[in-house]
């Protein structure tokens, strides 16, 4: 092998390095911007369904677009308090915030497919199922 190819050859192989380096490290988080949608929150559940709304509530068979998350001082914590009867139990809410969304597994166990992080709560309304209502 000539001095130039071999030159030529550990080249090649840094930039695969490199450039495998930056694949690995890059991350598959978007951009803040803002989403709404319908969060279902329960017992090892936190799911969000982006695009969902008071008029078109999932249901828990139905794949979720991910687990919601919220950051330090976010929490609803008027709308989803100990101190309110049946806080307990799974609830709905239509919800929109500015925030962002990683793609990988997240929440209980793994289940999910992405992370929504609530960077900012801009609105969260408690809503019924349709198959709960009077």
């Amino acid at each position: 092998m000539s001095r130039q190819l071999r030159s030529n050859f550990v080249v090649a192989i840094l930039i695969a390095l490199v450039a495998g380096i930056v694949s690995i490290t890059a991350s598959d988080t978007e951009k803040e911007r803002v989403f709404q949608g319908v969060w279902v929150d329960g017992f090892e559940i936190a799911a969000f369904f982006e695009g969902a709304s008071a008029t078109d509530i999932p249901t828990l068979q139905m794949p979720s677009d991910g687990w919601l998350t919220f950051d330090e001082g976010q929490w609803p914590s008027e709308a989803r308090s100990p101190n309110l009867p049946n806080w307990n139990e799974t609830a709905f809410f239509e919800i929109s915030f500015v925030g962002q969304k990683k793609v990988g597994r997240a929440g209980h166990m793994d289940q999910y497919l992405a992370e929504f992080t609530v960077e900012r709560l801009i609105s969260i309304d408690r809503v019924e199922p349709e198959d709960t209502r009077p």
